[in-house]
């Protein structure tokens, strides 16, 4: 019996690890996978280091162009890379040290994205109705999923998803007689998806794609004005909305308090350690304070209260129940 019931309690350990690995939203690890096209090694590792720090930011264009960014040495963040083949095309896959990579840029003063999962809602009109008895149809279909696959590997690429609705036939004739200049004021229906953002993306003799005035208000007009291809359209979606889940450096080397309340066992205090020496936010820390039912660690931080419970909230394990800039009180949800 008693055999049986350690049984029963190591199966219980072993789901409850795979579930705290699966509730925290901030990996160690960014993995990355380039085609390799015939360059040199060093060439890929920058690549994907530049893809990491463009996720750990949630910022496209305050990225791309920095001399902070480009005097970083990118292949010292880099943990191992292999090569492997996939429908006879030749792959690299690098794993990226997530936790140094954040600190550093968080060090160089970027505001760091806290890996929200983010979904944006992409209308796309592959305007086909003209061609369906062409023998440009099967060209013009390909042209479009060849859209979305773009616009999805960027979106996954950065943590987030691009979900494709399905236009009716009366959508689609009324869409397709009409200039972008008269879409200013349709929404679709956006809020049916719940997303963080949407853009609209529409073929002619090629592909453009347009965003809303306000791109994380789902009730916001079309900007008719304003186009982008694709690849610069979902950048710029993206960006706008990860901004408000974006994280900033304050005052340097301000100590907080940090209480939870709930579970005190051996193993909640190392995981809520280890959770800490993860966080991009926290310089320092140490246990200051043991009870039972409670336990506080001192943080030093660059940050402010506020946006150290913002990114302490993407563990998932934890409630919030005050705070204040001296203190922060969480209820451990174990």
């Amino acid at each position: 019996n008693d055999l049986a019931m350690r049984k029963v309690f190591l199966i219980f350990l072993f789901f409850q690890a795979i579930f705290l690995a699966s509730q925290s939203d901030l990996p160690e690890v960014y993995t990355v996978k380039i085609e390799d096209t015939g360059n040199e090694i060093s060439f890929y590792l920058d690549q994907a280091v530049l893809e990491a720090i463009v996720r750990a930011t949630g910022n496209f264009e305050e990225t791309r162009n920095s001399k902070k960014i480009m005097d970083l040495d990118l292949n010292s963040y880099v943990r191992e890379y292999k090569f492997l083949q996939e429908q006879n095309k030749n792959f690299i896959e690098i794993k990226i040290d997530a936790v140094e990579l954040r600190s550093k840029l968080f060090d160089l003063n970027f505001s760091l994205f806290t890996e929200k999962k983010l979904k944006a809602v992409v209308w796309v009109n592959c305007n086909l109705s003209s061609e369906l008895k062409s023998k440009t149809y099967q060209m013009a279909l390909d042209e479009c999923n060849i859209l979305k696959d773009i616009i999805s590997s960027e979106a996954k690429k950065r943590g987030g998803r691009a979900i494709y609705p399905i236009l009716d036939s009366t959508e689609i004739t009324f869409y397709e007689g009409k200039n972008m200049e008269s879409f200013e004021n349709i929404y679709f229906n956006n809020e049916k998806y719940s997303p963080d953002g949407w853009m609209y993306c529409y073929r002619e003799k090629g592909f453009l794609c347009y965003l809303p005035e306000e791109p994380n208000n789902v009730f916001s007009n079309l900007n008719p004005y304003n186009s982008f291809l694709p690849f610069d359209a979902i950048q710029g979606l993206l960006d706008n909305i990860s901004d408000p889940y974006r994280v900033k450096s304050g005052s340097k080397n301000k100590k907080i308090l940090i209480t939870v309340q709930g579970n005190t066992s051996f193993d909640a205090l190392q995981t809520f350690k280890e959770f800490l020496n993860q966080n991009f936010l926290v310089k320092k820390s140490f246990l200051h304070r043991l009870e039972d039912n409670m336990f506080s660690f001192m943080v030093t931080t660059d940050s402010d209260s506020d946006d150290l419970v913002e990114v302490m909230l993407t563990d998932n394990l934890l409630t919030l129940s005050s705070k204040s800039s001296e203190e922060i009180i969480f209820q451990n949800i174990n």
